[in-house]
């Protein structure tokens, strides 16, 4: 049976002790006392010196605890919050919403004319003459188209007011500016009422009829009932002018389009951004405001939220202020979109109430791997 060799560096050492020892042995017997005290101190010191190297054990606790807090930040790094609290404030041409549930849209707005699409039916106040005070729409005109107008306002004093509507839940509406003192609105699954109070004179039109001028000394409503998806176009007398001014609970908050030309000419067609200008601020961060361009796409994905308030300005742009939660936030388009919602590491380094708790953490475990340090050392 083959026995292991040993290592000639070993092998060499325990000779050159054998060989010290033997010499000690030696002096001892040819004398009761060695006769230079510094020889046995050399020969003893020279032992020392050529013994077995030890290789002091690897201490792993230092190891094992960088290398699991260098995972645990790596992880945090990738991981997101499931939400986060926004302020979005965006100016815009255009923005789409989706209402979660049944609410009433607009305050008391001032207007000089209303024009509406997608009427079933109108009424107007009764006066005397032979002009009708009921308008329906049947199967050959479909939804009626109704034009309500002051005359000049100049040399006319009239009113025309745009009462609160109230619309269903699940109601989407897509809000455009056509000019600093003109809004577009387009509405879907949104079957309502919608009244507007007249004082002095007016011009109705409405299809198939011929233009009926009102007069109104005591102030009526005119009323139009709508099918489930219309349109509403009205034009402000003043400017900044708040057409949404309650705020208004939605799951879905839009600021894209599409060209209609680019719809009929392309197979392929891509949503524009409707963004000018704007902020989103990430109330759990810190208030950290990420300014937005002109032609930002930005995609949200709402778990709670409300428009706060959309207001018609006189650059005849929409200021829009959305505030809620939400469990994604999305920037690009294609290949450039990216994630803005913060990571846990992000989250736990804003938030200063967990500051006090990391501190703690790593005093214990630093008192505990030097009291380990200091047992190992004693033993």
């Amino acid at each position: 049976m083959n026995t292991p060799s040993k290592d000639p560096r070993a092998q060499l050492t325990e000779e050159l002790r054998a060989l010290i020892q033997q010499n000690l042995e030696e002096e001892l017997k040819a004398t009761s006392r060695p006769r230079s005290l510094a020889r046995l101190n050399h020969l003893l010191s020279l032992a020392d010196r050529i013994a077995p190297e030890r290789k002091k054990p690897i201490n792993w606790i230092p190891v094992i605890a960088v290398s699991s807090a260098a995972f645990l930040i790596a992880l945090l790094a990738t991981i997101p919050t499931t939400k986060t609290e926004i302020e979005l404030s965006v100016k815009s041409s255009q923005f789409s919403a989706a209402l979660n549930r049944s609410h009433t849209l607009f305050g008391n707005v001032d207007i000089t004319s209303l024009t509406a699409s997608g009427v079933k039916k109108l009424r107007v106040p009764d006066q005397s003459g032979s002009a009708p005070n009921s308008y329906r729409a049947t199967e050959k005109t479909g939804g009626l188209n109704v034009d309500v107008s002051l005359p000049d306002p100049k040399t006319n004093s009239s009113t025309l007011s745009l009462n609160p509507i109230i619309v269903p839940d699940n109601t989407e509406l897509t809000m455009s500016a056509v000019s600093p003192y003109q809004a577009h609105f387009a509405f879907e699954h949104a079957a309502t009422e919608i009244q507007a109070d007249l004082l002095g004179t007016a011009s109705v039109s409405v299809t198939g009829a011929r233009p009926v001028a009102l007069s109104l000394s005591i102030p009526d409503a005119l009323r139009a009932y709508t099918q489930d998806d219309f349109q509403l176009e009205v034009a402000t007398t003043t400017t900044p002018s708040c057409i949404i001014c309650l705020p208004t609970p939605v799951s879905k908050l839009s600021f894209e389009g599409f060209d209609d030309t680019q719809q009929l000419t392309s197979a392929v067609v891509t949503p524009f951004s409707s963004i000018i200008s704007g902020s989103l601020v990430m109330e759990e961060l810190n208030d950290k405001d990420l300014p937005l361009r002109a032609g930002t796409h930005l995609t949200l994905q709402i778990t709670n939220g409300e428009v706060r308030s959309a207001t018609l300005d006189e650059k005849g742009q929409i200021s829009v202020i959305f505030h809620g939660e939400v469990s994604s936030i999305k920037m690009g388009l294609g290949s450039t979109v990216r994630e803005l919602k913060p990571s846990l590491l992000e989250w736990l380094a804003a938030n200063r109430k967990l500051h006090l708790l990391w501190s703690s953490v790593i005093f214990l475990f630093g008192l505990v791997l030097s009291t380990a340090r200091w047992y190992t050392g004693q033993t």
